[in-house]
């Protein structure tokens, strides 16, 4: 019986566990969860956040497009790489180099735009981003390991 009940008392305990960690959801690091994005929209009208919206998706749509352009270069750089093709790698590099700058001024540009039409900062704190453990990708990136690729 004593086998029993320390049996179900284990067994009880890391249910709990599970259920603690589970319940914290998604986006909670090392770092705790930042306030982002979705806290400076909670005072906007359902208006303000459609157009918001609409925004963020044609920025999406255009960032699409520049980043399967970024992953076509690298790939014939790759390729190059391997074929010890150097003036094929430095032109490459330079063109991988002129993207990853219009990416990120891109980047910057929607960012501006998005908090004028918020009418807010919009506040980055802890929590935001990729996070502290190795991922997927290269050096533990989610994405191409260029920390402008978001």
């Amino acid at each position: 019986m004593n086998k029993t009940v320390v049996a179900i008392a284990v067994i009880g305990a890391v249910v709990l566990a599970t259920a603690a960690v589970y319940a914290q959801g998604p986006g909670f690091g090392m770092g705790g969860r930042g306030m982002g994005w979705a806290m400076a929209r909670t005072n906007l009208t359902p208006e303000k956040r459609a157009e918001l919206d609409k925004v963020r998706q044609e920025h999406w749509a255009e960032m699409s497009q520049l980043r399967e352009q970024i992953v076509t270069k690298r790939t014939e750089l790759a390729a190059a790489r391997d074929a010890g093709d150097q003036p094929k790698v430095e032109a490459l590099t330079k063109e991988l180099n002129t993207l990853y700058a219009e990416h990120a001024a891109k980047r910057d540009a929607h960012r501006t735009k998005m908090a004028a039409l918020a009418g807010t900062d919009m506040p980055m704190g802890p929590g935001k981003g990729r996070g502290m453990g190795m991922g997927f990708g290269p050096r533990g990136a989610m994405g191409s390991g260029c920390p402008n690729w978001q």
